[in-house]
């Protein structure tokens, strides 16, 4: 009888004791994963790409399947990492199965993770309904984002019927929890579907309290009051919002209308109301006559106003003889103050040249010194970057025309190359002595020290393989390799 209960418990339950052990499934490895996720998707929406994605990366590699969406969903979209959408959609078809199995298990994250793949057709084929199903099992589970999207796609109706009762159900639930771009939603909806303003307003006012712009230009088209209407606008105004700065415009001419004598004061001068939305309120109608005069449109002209830059400056640029261009491209790059330090030593095209790569102490050495910026440019490709080298350079090379095939072997090197200049066209070698020559290597030039053995034909490239050894076969046709080679200049 007691080998029987031990033969038993050898069979039944010793099994069953190994089998929990190892009973660990990808689920389990998710859920204890799940808080490490949630944290990262927060950054990965707050833009934070280089904080995020390495985990996801992490947990692709654990094999988490939520992970392994995020992952790819940065590959898609290239953010924090190199953007590769074809590995991006083999991703999401590898991982749509085990997210899909997470997601009937009730799990918010996974159900809104399959929604999004059905709604665009990302590893699986593209079906709105199933999107919408999913949406809402994570929805009705306090998922926020599954919670907007659905107030969206019933608010919008692009891609289902639109229905204002379900996305005022969804909005409502994020807004109450303070949620400032559902709140904006939340009083749109009030005010398309169902007239409601009041809600609508107290709704608006909650975001616009919060800094939300696209709240604060609904209060403004809906404010009686001119002056709280400017208020509102110029808060979203501030923002960016161009709509809102073009309904301060509107109402600046609405007003303008009603006063005699400033339409009187524009029509004097051959100017409209419209003119006035074109130039803003920051321009008398003096100052658009006077920048028309010159040949700048309202956004040329802003431009140069924000730099400082008067009609007057404008046009003793035109009678210098720069072009219009040109006076533009000031106009959108330095200020008049800053400008009035290249005035000592500089014409306006002389700044717009050397401006674009040098500051005016560095610019003012060289152009003293005779050189141009396309000189000075060489200069840097050479590795020289003040003057006495250039000039020291410039004395001991006689290659002058270009300096992408003059190479210059200016700089100390402990060979007997030094201070002497060599001219490249393509990878040919120079003998410099029976013992040593040089050889131009992609983007480098390699020195070779032949030691007594006999030099290779001028004409012959011989072999590079590598930093080190150099191997040719001299004019008597006798191969030779030369352990001596060394790079003396990097070309940029």
């Amino acid at each position: 009888m007691r080998i029987l209960k031990a033969i038993l418990f050898v069979w039944v339950v010793i099994p069953q004791w190994s089998f929990a052990a190892r009973d660990v499934t990808p689920y389990d490895s998710y859920l204890a994963q799940k808080e490490e996720l949630v944290a990262a998707v927060t950054l990965y929406r707050q833009g934070k790409f280089h904080e995020s994605v390495p985990i996801f990366e992490k947990l692709n590699n654990l094999g988490n399947s939520a992970g392994k969406y995020y992952y790819a969903l940065a590959l898609r979209d290239g953010a924090g990492i190199g953007k590769n959408e074809g590995e991006s959609n083999k991703l999401f078809k590898k991982l749509f199965p085990g997210i899909l199995q997470f997601a009937k298990k009730n799990d918010d994250v996974a159900q809104f993770i399959v929604g999004v793949m059905y709604r665009n057709g990302w590893g699986t084929k593209a079906d709105i309904n199933s999107a919408v199903k999913w949406y809402r099992k994570a929805a009705e589970q306090g998922h926020v984002t599954a919670q907007a999207t659905l107030g969206d796609l019933y608010a919008q109706g692009d891609e289902i019927r639109e229905d204002l009762v379900e996305a005022e159900k969804w909005y409502q639930r994020i807004a109450e929890q303070g949620n400032a771009e559902a709140q904006f939603q939340l009083g749109s909806v009030y005010y398309r579907g169902n007239n409601d303003y009041d809600k609508a307003i107290v709704w608006w006012l909650k975001a616009a309290d919060q800094g939300h712009a696209g709240a604060q230009k609904m209060l403004g088209d809906v404010a009686t009051d001119p002056d709280v209407a400017i208020g509102w606008w110029s808060m979203a105004a501030e923002q960016g919002n161009i709509s809102a700065k073009d309904s301060i415009y509107d109402k600046y001419l609405s007003i303008g209308f009603k006063e005699p004598a400033l339409r009187k004061k524009w029509s004097n001068l051959g100017l409209t109301f419209l003119n006035m939305k074109d130039w803003g309120p920051g321009f008398e109608p003096s100052d658009v006559v006077e920048w028309i005069r010159v040949g700048f449109p309202p956004k040329e002209a802003i431009s140069c106003k924000t730099q400082g830059y008067s009609p007057a400056d404008i046009a003793g640029f035109i009678k210098s003889g720069a072009a219009l261009g040109d006076i533009k491209k000031v106009c959108d790059t330095i200020s008049k103050q800053a400008k009035s330090e290249w005035d000592k030593n500089f014409t306006l095209n002389e700044t717009i040249m050397w401006r674009e790569a040098f500051a005016v102490e560095e610019a003012t050495r060289w152009k003293t010194a005779g050189y141009t910026p396309k000189e000075v440019g060489g200069w840097r490709k050479l590795h020289i970057t003040n003057v006495a080298d250039a000039k020291k350079f410039d004395s001991t090379c006689p290659y002058k025309d270009g300096f992408i095939s003059a190479v210059g072997l200016y700089q100390a090197n402990p060979f007997d190359v030094a201070g002497k200049c060599y001219q490249f066209f393509g990878e040919t070698m120079q003998i410099l002595s029976r013992t040593a020559a040089l050889f131009r290597m992609d983007d480098r030039i390699v020195y070779l020290d032949f030691g007594k053995g006999s030099a290779p034909n001028s004409y012959y490239n011989g072999i590079v393989k590598g930093v080190g050894v150099y191997e040719y076969t001299t004019s008597l046709g006798a191969v030779k390799k030369v352990p001596h080679l060394k790079s003396v200049w990097q070309i940029e």
